[in-house]
């Protein structure tokens, strides 16, 4: 269903997350580690991460916090230039 990409987004998304990063800071972090990754991509990724049943809530909460965040208008402007 998804790639090995998405997958291995899914996997930094909950460690980042899993070490406090939440909302844009998660996104920035990802950014830097994988540049190409489109905003849309980690998004994708976030889907994974929180559906693994071995992530934390604390861990969870940050990523719906990033994926609340994503979904920003500005950030969309940023992901598109």
């Amino acid at each position: 269903m998804f790639d090995p990409e998405h997958h291995q987004l899914a996997a930094r998304l909950i460690e980042r997350a899993t070490q406090g990063l939440g909302g844009t800071q998660l996104i920035a972090a990802i950014r830097q580690e994988f540049p190409d990754a489109p905003l849309r991509l980690i998004a994708h990724a976030g889907f994974i991460a929180i559906t693994r049943p071995s992530v934390s809530p604390e861990a969870l909460s940050s990523i719906y916090d990033m994926a609340i965040c994503a979904r920003r208008p500005d950030l969309k402007e940023m992901a598109d230039a």
